[in-house]
């Protein structure tokens, strides 16, 4: 019975630890919050180092044009599929007090992006959303297999050809070889 309890505990453990790994979110995001009520949004980027289940980092948000801007420490885990995340400390500006942002942050792929998404809240503050994204660095293998085709115009072109002293149109069709002829 305990051998089982051991195997089961151990499968866990090692599923856990497997999912961490494939849900780092080591890196540079960029995107920006919403704040419920209002229309205008702040771009925000994160800076984070991701080990095992233990995140921290730093985070800038700024308004569009910069002139308003706050800096913070930041420190986070992960629990289950999603990254919870708390700014602790703005150590920029000192003299203007910005909210500490609590998350709660999803992570997806979409295409060639990976999308950090989800509600922020903080104490005497409206909540609001939060939107980041970066690009997925392609494999070795992607890499490889990415290969660069030459230019070529061969194949058929159709469309139509024109004269000033005409009404008319003429369709027109080429087809070019691997050659251009």
């Amino acid at each position: 019975m305990r051998r089982k309890l051991l195997f089961v505990l151990l499968y866990f453990s090692l599923t856990a630890f497997s999912f961490a790994q494939t849900t780092d979110i080591s890196g540079e995001w960029k995107g920006y919050i919403t704040i419920e009520g209002r229309t205008d949004t702040f771009q925000y980027e994160l800076e984070i180092e991701q080990e095992k289940n233990t995140i921290h980092g730093l985070s800038f948000c700024f308004t569009k044009d910069t002139s308003s801007f706050a800096r913070f420490n930041l420190t986070g885990v992960l629990e289950q599929d999603s990254f919870i995340i708390q700014e602790i400390q703005q150590y920029q500006p000192l003299e203007d007090k910005w909210c500490h942002k609590y998350m709660i942050l999803k992570k997806e792929a979409i295409g060639n992006r990976e999308i950090l998404s989800g509600w922020w809240k903080a104490t005497n503050c409206p909540s609001g959303k939060v939107f980041l994204s970066r690009m997925i660095e392609p494999t070795e293998e992607e890499m490889i297999s990415i290969r660069e085709v030459p230019f070529s115009m061969a194949g058929k072109w159709t469309g139509l050809l024109r004269q000033e002293d005409r009404s008319t149109n003429f369709q027109f069709e080429l087809d070019l070889s691997e050659n251009n002829r």
